[in-house]
């Protein structure tokens, strides 16, 4: 029964990364592909174009073609917020391992310091980061990884705490297993589905945190192609040309909406009521 879990298990997360694999592909080679134009080109002469035939989304102020940049915007947010994601997770993750595990003193440094940066909002804290370190995407990512790993930090340490006291982990010890065996063998298995599901709602917070910071004119700059920027470019003109702000926005909105379906879709398989805390493999 055991067994027939953990390949469960294997099959949900082969799964997942099969389907991740395929969605940074999309993004990254059939989006741009279906672009009807250069998104970086300028055409002064249809600059403010609404949309029709040719240019679906209509065009900005300089002539560039609206869907050809949020198709090309795709590939820009989606893989900077994934990257984003993906170094708090672990970093956050390393870090609450590190305090749930060795507890006491270390703990209690690595909680407080923690507090520290929850005692803040996470936008406003970023936003005071990347105003101290000036725009671009790259400072965006530094500010908002600044205040993104602590929720990581937070849960992991919690799960650490429930887990190393169990029967299991206490049996791992007595028969001599290492540290490093205990929580790659036994831990991180056990706590790894949870962070999954928490990671997969935060995509959508991610991704509006970059729009949000290049919506202030903190995150990407021109030329690039990112939905946060379009909103920029096209606040100044929501009236002539709602165009500019609409079709970023909608993409950010389905996005957003489309993130948060999927954890909870993952929050229902990694469903912990029905998993055992002990693995097969003691």
């Amino acid at each position: 029964m055991k067994c027939a879990h953990s390949n469960s298990l294997n099959r949900i997360y082969l799964f997942l990364g099969a389907g991740f694999a395929f969605f940074i592909f999309f993004i990254q080679v059939i989006l741009p592909a279906l672009a009807p134009h250069d998104p970086n080109a300028v055409n002064v002469p249809v600059a403010l174009q609404q949309p029709c035939a040719a240019y679906p989304f209509g065009t900005d102020r300089l002539g560039r073609c609206v869907m050809s940049r949020v198709l090309y915007g795709a590939s820009t947010s989606l893989i900077t917020t994934f990257t984003l994601v993906f170094i708090a997770v672990i970093l956050g993750s390393v870090i609450g391992l590190i305090s749930g595990y060795a507890g006491g003193l270390a703990d209690s440094c690595i909680m407080r310091v923690t507090d520290v940066f929850l005692a803040f909002p996470n936008l406003v804290l970023a936003i005071a980061v990347a105003g101290v370190l000036g725009p671009g995407l790259f400072n965006t990512g530094i500010a908002i990884i600044s205040t993104g790993w602590t929720k990581y930090a937070r849960l992991t340490r919690g799960l650490i705490i429930m887990e190393k006291n169990k029967n299991y982990v206490i049996a791992a010890k007595l028969s001599g297993a290492g540290v490093s065996k205990i929580i790659v063998k036994y831990l991180l298995p056990n706590v790894v589905s949870q962070i999954i599901v928490i990671a997969a709602v935060d995509i959508g917070g991610f991704l509006l945190s970059v729009a949000s910071l290049s919506f202030l004119g903190l995150g990407a700059q021109p030329p690039t192609s990112e939905w946060g920027y379009m909103l920029y470019e096209g606040k100044s003109m929501l009236q002539q040309a709602p165009w500019l702000t609409i079709f970023p926005g909608i993409s950010i909105f389905i996005t957003v909406c489309l993130f948060n379906f999927l954890g909870d879709f993952l929050r229902d398989l990694f469903d912990p009521k029905e998993q055992s805390s002990i693995p097969d493999r003691f």
